[in-house]
């Protein structure tokens, strides 16, 4: 599955593009959730697997604990990827 995102806030990395396309399994393949409509506004965390089925969620307020997380995240590296 790839999905563009227009993104308004990047945690980790820092930054990036406004738009951002992620290849993901797509969540839609077994029935079990429905395709995102365009516009639908969401929380995101994609995992560094491809693989590994997109952490989201329509509640925005799931990305608290990832925001108080950011001052600490920002000391740490990642091996995966750019930090």
């Amino acid at each position: 599955m790839v999905t563009t995102f227009r993104v308004t806030d990047w945690l980790k990395p820092t930054h990036g593009p406004e738009r951002a396309k992620i290849e993901t399994a797509d969540i839609a393949a077994d029935g079990m959730y429905e395709r995102w409509r365009p516009g639908t506004r969401l929380f995101v965390a994609i995992d560094v697997d491809p693989t590994v089925l997109p952490n989201w969620s329509r509640d925005l307020r799931r990305a608290a604990p990832y925001r108080r997380a950011i001052p600490d995240a920002r000391s740490l590296t990642c091996p995966y990827g750019p930090s």
